[in-house]
């Protein structure tokens, strides 16, 4: 059984991060409700950041960042959270973020 203390290490936060841009590339297929609680694990990483100076583990994580940037429409941002990451808004998802981005003045192509 893993210790829970040592469940958020750099190992953690890089393949979650990875993982949940890997499911936007795909096109994110739940709502915004999910999509908000999933991408969560970036606040983790930044909390991350500034406990630790691991200058491997930020450069890992500026990369992953620009392919997360290169999913969001340009210059569209909600402007309600503190994050760029949160105020993104992704080129192509699901229904649900879909429809929820198109009343908060988004077009979000639905795949």
């Amino acid at each position: 059984m893993s210790n829970s203390k040592n469940k958020f290490t750099s190992e953690y936060y890089i393949c979650g991060w990875k993982q949940f841009i890997e499911e936007c590339e795909d096109g994110y297929g739940w709502d915004y409700g999910e999509y908000i609680n999933e991408l969560s694990i970036r606040n983790g990483i930044e909390y991350y950041m500034q406990k630790k100076n691991d200058e491997e583990f930020e450069a890992k994580i500026r990369k992953l960042d620009e392919e997360f940037k290169s999913l969001l429409i340009p210059g569209a941002s909600l402007k309600k959270y503190n994050s760029w990451w949160e105020n993104g808004v992704l080129k192509y998802a699901g229904e649900g973020y879909a429809q929820f981005m198109k009343h908060n003045g988004f077009d979000v192509e639905i795949v």
